[in-house]
């Protein structure tokens, strides 16, 4: 088997699972912060799972760079960096070295332009 070629061990090897079909999710979930307006917003399909807990992450293409990042929320970096400084594990360093930006809970479902505009103004 070609593991470079099937997605599935990718998104093992990454620990991003597919997230749970729009129409299943509670509404009181905290991931549905993000989807508060179907019309403008995105739907995030990809997840972190660390901890046991899942957080949302998604690809975001920066036009002026022309070039795709990985992007998650601020609630991941916090779980991977209890203290603000220090790795929880190895594994928190993995996945942090992955990740490009952390923005907002209510940011990661936003449309690629008003992200990419958030983040262009923060760094």
């Amino acid at each position: 088997m070609d593991r470079k070629n099937d997605s599935r061990w990718f998104n093992e090897m990454l620990r991003i699972e597919p997230a749970q079909p729009f129409a299943q999710r509670k509404p009181d979930d905290e991931r549905d912060l993000s989807f508060s307006n179907a019309l403008t917003e995105t739907r995030i399909d990809n997840y972190f799972a660390y901890g046991g807990e899942k957080y949302p992450c998604r690809s975001v293409f920066f036009h002026d760079e022309n070039v795709s990042y990985l992007i998650a929320t601020e609630r991941l970096e916090k779980a991977l960096l209890p203290d603000g400084e220090t790795y929880d594990s190895e594994e928190a360093r993995a996945i942090d070295e992955q990740i490009f930006c952390f923005v907002p809970e209510a940011m990661i479902g936003q449309p690629e332009e008003a992200i990419e505009q958030y983040i262009s103004e923060a760094l």
